[in-house]
This record gives C-alpha cells, structure tokens and sequence, in this order.
C-alpha cells in the first residue's frame, strides 16, 4: 500500500514538471509559424528610400525595430539608347542645323532626309548620318575647315554620264598656306558624281576609309597636293565608264596628284581599295608624287591598272592584285617580272612607270 503511495506522488511530480516543459514548446511552435506567415511590418509599410523616415517596432513577426520610408509610387524615366534623331526631330534645314553645332559637337541626322543643296561645313564638327541629293553642277558637301568627320552618310549627285568640273560630291579645298588638316570621311556612298565622289585639294593627315563610290565620270577619289594621308578599304566602281570623252577620256579610279603647278602630293599610303571597272584611263595613278605607296589594292578592268607618271619619287606598288577586263587580251599586255613578282596588264599595262624612282614587287 505504501508502495502505491509512493508510486502515484513520483508520477504527480513528474506531470508536473513534464507539463510546463510542453507548454513551453508548444508556444513556441506556434511564434515559430507565426514569423514564417506573418506580414514583415517594413514590406508592408513599404518601406523605400525617400525623403522622410520614422523608427517604429515591428509587433507582428520581427519583434525589433526598423526604419520605414514614405512609401512613393517610381516615376518612370525613359532611357536614351541612341541620339538618332526620330523623324519628327529632324531639323527641316540641314544648313542650319550644321551652323547651329558646336565646334567639335556632333550632328546626327541619321534617317533624315534626303536633303536637297550644298552644305558647307566651316567648323570642326561630325556630320553623321546625313542623306544629300546634290544638284547638278555643284558639290554635295563644301568643306573648309579643318578636323571635320563625315560618316555615314549617302551623297548623290545629279548624273553620271556627262563630265561636269563642279559636280564633285563632298569637296575639301585648302591653300598652298592654309590646309584642310584632319579629315576624316569614312563609312559612306557617294554616287553619281559628274567629276568626282571625294576631292581634296591642300590637305593633310586625311582618312578617307570604307566608302563605296559609284558612276563618277572623272575620277572616284583625288587628292590633290594632299600629305600624310591614308587612303584605305574603299570600293571604287564605274568610273568614266560614261562622258569620259569630254575630258580626254581620262578617268581615275584613286590619284595622288597636284593640279596647275601646286606642290605634290606626298607621304600617302593608299592600301587594301578595290577598284572596279575604268576602262578608259587609270585605276590608281599618281602624277609627280613623292612617298606614294600602293599596298595589297585590287583593280580589275581598267586599261592601265596602276600609272606613275610626272617623274614621280620613291613609290613603292607592292602586294597588288591586278586583273584584265574581260576584253584584254592577256598575251598582248606589258607585264614586270623580276624573277620573284609578275604583274599582268588590264589592258595596254599593268603597272606603268614614266620617269622618277620607287620600288615595284610582290604584286599579282
């Protein structure tokens, strides 16, 4: 009897501290599911940065205190990916627009156009993007300031088959005592031009790089007393193909050269151009020019692929790929073999050399 006594008093002692003990984990069990659904109270406050603040408790889940924000509703902001103009922004005067840019600024009128006159540039600026239809006789472009950059743009003259002296699409004209310094043109076509696609006359440190120049009557790119200057990576179709008559039929595709007794052009490398189709005159030529490199250009069709004339000095025509029009008659050519190079004429010679000095090898 003592022994159940005893037993039923140790099983008493035990409930009651086992009981509190499961109370306890109970409690926290539910405080534990609480937090995980509970409303955080600075998600709920909205709690953003902005301009005013207040410290509160979080009573709900977190038990400690935080920092709400005035919540505010984002204003959105549009994000400028590119200055090209929309058609609606297009400026209705394309003179005016270029008179109204900085020096050194930059005028974009990319998917404007096509504008209709001359346009002269007489400050240091980039044109971009500009789509011209020059009309006939005068230049699309007049420039005659230095460091100007003309890229990507699309300048069309009026014909292609008559011979015209003012029709030279984009014109840079220096002076013997003040030149055009700085050009840069690149990344354009130019068509239909009754003299010529790119004429420099008194320049230096021009690149005229990766345009395409079609159906010009005289010549596709002339420099003219031009020194320093780089000449690359151009495509030169059609040139005198049409109106060639009323100028000797002389046609160029690229010439260094000087013009009414001005000083020659020097120090020009004229490197990796393809020209295409003159059959009546002069893929490259250079007329007196001192320094003129020729380097890994390819010429098909034109009656003399390559002409040094005017006692030229120290000119080096190397790594050319020279090619007959389909009308030549290959065994009738001139051609230079020094036993390491051969050079095949387009139609009377391949390369030709009248006068001076230079460097002829490894050309094709």
């Amino acid at each position: 009897m003592v022994q159940r006594k005893k037993l039923s008093l140790i099983v008493v002692v035990i409930l009651l501290i086992a009981l509190p003990l499961f109370l306890i984990v109970v409690k926290q069990t539910q405080n534990s599911r609480s937090r995980a659904t509970a409303t955080d109270q600075l998600e709920a406050e909205g709690g953003v940065l902005s301009g005013s603040a207040q410290i509160k408790t979080d009573t709900n889940a977190s038990g400690g205190q935080y920092v709400a924000f005035a919540n505010q509703t984002p204003t959105p902001t549009s994000i400028i990916i590119s200055n090209t103009p929309t058609p609606g922004s297009c400026p209705s005067s394309l003179q005016t627009a270029i008179n109204n840019t900085a020096s050194n600024g930059v005028l974009d009128v990319t998917g404007c156009g096509p504008y209709i006159g001359t346009f002269n540039i007489s400050k240091s600026i980039t044109l971009k993007g500009a789509k011209i239809n020059a009309p006939a006789n005068v230049s699309g472009i007049f420039i005659t300031a230095d460091n100007v950059i003309i890229t990507n743009a699309v300048v069309t003259g009026s014909q292609s088959s008559v011979y015209q002296s003012g029709e030279k699409c984009i014109m840079a004209t220096g002076s013997s005592t003040d030149s055009i310094d700085g050009l840069t043109i690149r990344d354009s076509s130019i068509s239909r031009c009754g003299y010529g696609g790119i004429y420099l006359r008194f320049g230096r440190s021009a690149l005229i790089s990766n345009n395409t120049i079609q159906d010009s009557v005289y010549t596709g790119i002339l420099l003219a007393s031009v020194s320093n200057s780089t000449v690359e990576n151009n495509v030169v179709r059609r040139t005198g193909v049409y109106g060639g008559s009323a100028n000797g039929w002389n046609a160029y595709g690229i010439t260094a050269t000087q013009q009414s007794g001005d000083s020659p052009s020097t120090d020009i490398l004229i490197s990796g151009n393809t020209i295409d189709t003159v059959p009546t005159w002069h893929g490259l030529d250079t007329h007196g020019g001192v320094r003129i490199s020729f380097v890994g250009n390819i010429v098909s069709g034109a009656r003399r692929a390559i002409f040094l004339t005017s006692s030229p000095q120290s000119v080096i025509a190397k790594s050319n790929d020279l090619t007959a029009p389909t009308t030549a008659q290959i065994s009738a050519c001139q051609g230079i073999n020094d036993g390491r190079n051969t050079v095949f004429c387009s139609d009377i010679r391949g390369i030709s050399v009248v006068g001076g000095s230079g460097l002829i090898t490894n050309n094709i």
